[in-house]
């Protein structure tokens, strides 16, 4: 379908921050007529990529969406930089302050914040360059992050600070439209990966469909894949990536290329290669090449959800919002993990667009301080639906046992703060307590231990040592006997309960 054509200005006009996703106003009655619209040529593949400006809003809200959501994940991990004093950067210069678990808990929750942030349009000048600084940082600082496109998304990071953040032209029908030399040096980006990508599977394990193979779990798809034959479909995968390689980035071809790296990528996520939200990330960029009714759509069902809430008094948007932001502010700040800094920062970020939008009365202080407490919100939802924290205390309990820490302790006891029926923090605290001379405490552990995990036999064997040891065998064989009954015919069990005899 042609495009429709429109008229080029040099300057996007100032617009006030509650209308930043829209194209801007119409001129005024006293104007001169616009010049007769030029259609677009786009004359050679290098030319710079246009898109709806819809198109562009669309994708920022899923991409930077989904690397808040990435970031947020990354916290559990946090633990893992720091312990023992060790670590490998992935480049030697430049010097890069060492990590911690607190430093990179607050860098991963920070990130989490200015991506919503960037998502829903608030800020996206200032804070995208520092976002893309502190995600180079996360990666570079030490090879824990093994995640090699964590380093395609950072490059892909920095590329998209150079898009322009209103439309640079709108069209007869009053469309914006964006032009960037950057989104097609992302298209040539993309066309690298899988040109290195096709280049490394040259290899006879690869052809042979042995590593294939290897790669994908038992299940529906490795039957479906067993059936076409592994080496005929690493043959195809190699195939498409050559394909996708050569059409990424050529407007012509963007149908080969969108149907090729979705089917790809769709392909890669039904695999399950536990390669973290890649194939998420690709598919979002895909986006840029997907005809403009799909963003279009989106946009408008998005729109429509929250038409409803343009009907409410500014006033009163204003302050549900500031609640919103101030509630989701304090669940951060009073959970255990360290996020009170990079809510902080986030409330700084907020403020700051607060300040820049002041000018356009009340009505524009809605749409920034409602990102806020969308951008700290998530993070407060996150951190109490999922499992993130919970394993971030694992990591750091688990690092701290196997390293002789000083921390393990205070790891079991904000396990314990995020999952107070935690057998493994109960179990651990007791032997700690145990070890400690602290018979009364290690035995209150040992029994909440049971009490979360009834059929699991290393609680009641620990009690029953630590009642031994205190000189109470006749305790000691209750707590086999409980645990007995819990658990009939358990070897070790039976084995101490046959050891204690019949205790006096």
């Amino acid at each position: 379908m042609a495009k429709p054509t429109r008229t080029r200005r040099r300057r996007a006009p100032a617009r006030p921050a509650a209308a930043a996703d829209v194209a801007a106003p119409a001129a005024s009655e006293a104007a001169p007529p616009p010049p007769p619209p030029t259609p677009s040529t786009h004359p050679g593949c290098w030319r710079d990529v246009e898109v709806p400006w819809t198109t562009w809003v669309v994708f920022r809200l899923v991409f930077f969406g989904l690397h808040a959501v990435d970031a947020f994940l990354q916290i559990s991990h946090a633990p893992r930089y720091g312990a023992g004093g060790f670590n490998v950067p992935h480049l030697p210069f430049p010097p890069l302050p060492d990590p911690s678990r607190a430093g990179m808990t607050f860098v991963y929750g920070t990130l989490a914040i200015g991506f919503a942030l960037i998502a829903l349009g608030v800020g996206v000048r200032a804070l995208l360059p520092l976002v893309a600084a502190l995600y180079g940082y996360a990666y570079f600082v030490s090879q824990l992050d093994s995640y090699q496109h964590h380093y395609l998304m950072w490059l892909v990071l920095v590329i998209l600070c150079f898009v322009p953040t209103a439309p640079t032209s709108v069209g007869a029908d009053g469309r914006g439209w964006l032009r960037a030399w950057a989104l097609r040096l992302v298209l040539a980006q993309l066309a690298i990966l899988y040109l290195w990508a096709a280049i490394a599977k040259l290899d006879p394990a690869w052809l042979d469909g042995t590593l294939l193979a290897q790669q994908i779990k038992p299940g529906r798809v490795r039957r479906l894949v067993a059936a076409i034959g592994f080496a005929t479909m690493a043959k195809l995968v190699l195939a498409t990536e050559l394909a996708l390689a050569a059409t990424v980035w050529t407007r012509r071809l963007r149908w080969v290329a969108l149907a090729l790296g979705l089917g790809l990528h769709v392909g890669i996520e039904l695999v399950d290669l536990e390669i973290g939200l890649f194939s998420y990330f690709m598919v979002a960029l895909y986006l840029l090449l997907a005809p403009a009714a799909v963003p279009a759509l989106l946009a408008q069902t998005g729109a429509a959800v929250i038409a409803p809430l343009g009907r409410v008094p500014a006033r009163f948007q204003l302050g549900i919002a500031a609640a919103a932001l101030t509630l989701a502010t304090v669940v951060v700040i009073r959970h255990p993990l360290p996020l009170a800094g990079a809510a902080v920062v986030g409330l700084l970020a907020v403020a700051v667009a607060v300040i820049a939008a002041r000018a356009g009365g009340v009505a524009a202080l809605v749409r920034p301080v409602a990102a806020g407490a969308v951008a700290v919100g998530l993070v407060a939802i996150l951190l109490t639906t999922t499992d993130v924290a919970a394993d971030h205390f694992r990591t750091w309990a688990g690092a701290s046992r196997r390293m002789h820490l000083p921390t393990e302790r205070a790891a079991y006891q904000g396990l314990l703060a995020v999952e107070p029926r935690s057998e493994y923090a109960h179990y651990y605290l007791g032997l700690l307590d145990q070890q400690a001379g602290d018979t009364a405490a290690a035995l209150a552990h040992f029994t909440a231990a049971e009490r979360a995990a009834p059929t699991r036999t290393r609680a009641y064997l620990a009690e029953a040592a630590a009642l031994v040891a205190a000189g109470r065998p006749a305790d000691a064989a209750a707590a086999l006997d409980r645990g007995l009954a819990a658990v009939p015919g358990d070897a070790e069990l039976a084995r101490r309960r046959a050891a204690l005899g019949t205790p006096p």
